[in-house]
């Protein structure tokens, strides 16, 4: 055990370098009290997490290559990780490689199904792709209908999600995106039963498990406000997958008839203490879904420090900073007052 978390030590020592140099309140403060996108990108360029990146970028750039350039940072720091880890760190935080399959594959859809083109430069990254991943990225980016998506797909894992999909009577974007992301907590929580053991799955388990049991609780409702969708449809597009949560508690969440009756069974559940108001909304669910999240990360980052969930709470962190960041630049593209700004910025 020892000799494992000293292994474990170099690769959180790494990650807590990285970390330190996340964009703070202040900074984000900072940024949106600015007059103008290339006065955000001067600042970025002195800050130690983005200087890097952002060395030989023009401050005047497009919207399109500073989305991009951000969009890179967390394949980079991804990279550097991987390339810092021994033969089971790998295995262990290969868990997160596979969102960016799944983030590639949503805007080949997004694309396919508005028509629009789809363009990503994935220079920075496509070499590791290769190494890692059974897609062809490029030409998956290419395929301008879901036939030719398939065509690319199938050889890999993605064929059958996709396929399955494609055969439903007029499916959306939002049937091919939740159905991806139901795969992925899927194989994700397969794949903690292989390669983690003892307290690092316990503590994997404690995270995910109740992640999972509050997207479901989050997509109910927005099946049930959103969308006119019956019962069955609903069970097959929630996270077959219970911690908190039972199963049969899951399927009465779906069956209730009205919003009343569902926030009844929210309130009897193992997850009552989170919901305050009697009458809960469905963005006081995806809200608090983040924010509960977010503090289970934290707690279990500091309880198993030498594990693999702080390397998921970096990354976790860099992706929603990065989203943060991008909608920042936007607020003050379109010159949003400050206050209101900040009270969007709140949302991340």
């Amino acid at each position: 055990m020892i000799t494992k978390q000293l292994q474990d030590s170099g690769l959180v020592t790494k990650a807590r370098a990285i970390q330190a140099y996340i964009l703070s309140d202040l900074d984000f403060e900072k940024m949106i009290g600015m007059n103008s996108v290339p006065e955000i990108l001067s600042y970025l360029k002195e800050h130690k997490g983005y200087k890097e990146l952002l060395r030989e970028m023009d401050t005047n750039s497009s919207r399109r290559l500073i989305e991009r350039e951000l969009a890179h940072l967390l394949e980079l720091i991804y990279a550097k990780l991987y390339r810092f880890s021994n033969k089971r760190q790998r295995n262990t935080i290969r868990i997160y490689f596979y969102r960016f399959e799944i983030s590639v594959l949503k805007r080949c859809l997004q694309g396919i199904m508005r028509e629009e083109e789809v363009t990503a430069d994935l220079s920075l990254s496509i070499d590791f792709f290769r190494k890692h991943s059974d897609i062809d990225l490029e030409k998956a980016l290419e395929a301008n209908t879901i036939e030719g998506l398939l065509e690319v797909l199938k050889n890999t894992s993605y064929f059958s999600v996709i396929n399955d999909v494609f055969q439903l009577v007029n499916p959306t974007l939002f049937d091919y995106e939740t159905r991806l992301d139901i795969f992925h907590y899927k194989r994700l929580w397969k794949i903690k039963e292989e390669v983690l053991k003892g307290r690092e799955r316990k503590a994997f388990e404690e995270v995910f498990g109740r992640e999972i049991d509050l997207l479901n609780i989050s997509w109910i409702y927005r099946f049930k406000t959103a969308f006119d969708t019956d019962t069955g449809k609903i069970l097959k597009s929630i996270i077959p997958i219970h911690y908190k949560l039972s199963k049969n508690q899951v399927a009465d969440m779906v069956m209730t008839e009205n919003i009343p009756s569902l926030n009844e069974l929210i309130h009897k559940g193992p997850y009552r203490r989170l919901f305050s108001e009697e009458n809960i909304k469905k963005e006081d669910v995806e809200k608090c879904e983040r924010s509960y999240v977010e503090k289970i990360y934290h707690k279990y980052a500091k309880k198993y420090a030498f594990s693999i969930i702080p390397i998921l709470y970096l990354l976790r962190k860099k992706e929603r900073e990065i989203d943060k960041l991008t909608t920042a630049i936007e607020c003050v593209r379109y010159k949003l007052p400050i206050e209101q700004s900040m009270e969007i910025l709140k949302n991340f």
